[in-house]
């Protein structure tokens, strides 16, 4: 049984879902054959990006290229035949839905598992002015292997909470609600397991001498800089910490707006369990646009 077929409609549906197109004009296994070729190209292209953002940009313009070319395809097929396609048993209005929440939910879902990458929006100033609120940066995710990182690193992690049970010998603020407990958050590595840590006067010392703190900032949430006697009390004192010893396999971390950062000088040490991403590069900033593409030291 032959059905006319709209070439509009065929180039829009191949383009929104690829292979769609083919599917609807009566060709499903092209259809698929060119989902399974996009599959592996998005794969391909999440590695590029680990080389840098040009490699991610020129990946993802390959991509939208690929989906043109496929609806393109679609749009021939429809045309062929002054518009009459001959229909299979998979041209059946679910088979069109399911495919459809396939390609845009669950295919997506599956690549982003095994993509290498994972995408984040900086939601505060605690990283100021490194990263800016609304930045949006690509890490590279870790799998577990932290024996590579270094103090300097910034890196994503899974918030212990105020409760954490690696809790250095200072306690968090009265009247803190812990509300954040299992949320990402990012901060930088400056301290490694085994080492000793201590800030004296906002100066950092590792294992008893002085390390140059080139990350540190002190910063109001407007980016403007702050005296330490205009701070909350018990942040003031967060100036003065420690000496303490980093357990094995365990990291020190702190906001680069050492004056607004919630970080390890109030809730503890971070396991290695719970670092995920190591971050890279910025892949979108605004309204700051020429910062797109930098890289993240």
């Amino acid at each position: 049984m032959e059905k006319v077929r709209s070439p509009l409609a065929s180039a829009v549906l191949s383009f929104v879902a690829v292979g769609l197109g083919q599917i609807y004009i009566g060709k499903p296994k092209k259809g698929l054959v060119f989902l399974a070729v996009f599959a592996v190209a998005y794969v391909l292209m999440t590695f590029l990006g680990l080389f840098g953002p040009v490699f991610l940009f020129a990946g993802l313009c390959g991509a939208y290229l690929f989906k043109v070319i496929v609806a393109v395809d679609a749009w021939k097929g429809a045309k062929q035949n002054h518009g009459f396609c001959a229909m299979t048993k998979y041209n059946k209005w679910w088979v069109y839905v399911a495919y459809a929440v396939i390609c845009l939910f669950v295919l997506p879902a599956m690549l982003k598992l095994v993509s290498p990458l994972k995408a984040y929006k900086i939601p505060s100033s605690a990283m100021m002015p490194t990263l800016q609120v609304g930045d949006h940066i690509m890490a590279s995710k870790l799998y577990g292997d932290t024996e590579n990182l270094k103090r300097g690193d910034i890196v994503t992690f899974i918030f212990p909470g105020m409760d954490n049970p690696d809790h250095p010998p200072y306690y968090p603020p009265p009247g803190i609600v812990d509300r954040m407990k299992g949320q990402t958050f990012i901060k930088r590595i400056v301290g490694l397991p085994r080492e000793t840590l201590e800030v004296l006067s906002d100066a950092l010392y590792i294992n008893g001498e002085e390390v140059e703190d080139i990350w540190g900032h002190y910063l109001d949430n407007r980016g403007k800089p702050v005296e330490l006697d205009s701070r909350p009390k018990w942040r003031q004192k967060l100036s003065n910490y420690g000496p303490v010893k980093i357990p094995q396999d365990m990291y020190f971390v702190m906001g680069d707006n050492r004056y607004h950062t919630n970080d390890s000088r109030v809730w503890g040490f971070v396991r290695k369990e719970r670092l995920k991403a190591k971050a890279t590069y910025l892949y979108w900033a605004w309204p700051q646009h020429d910062r797109i593409g930098t890289i993240i030291e």
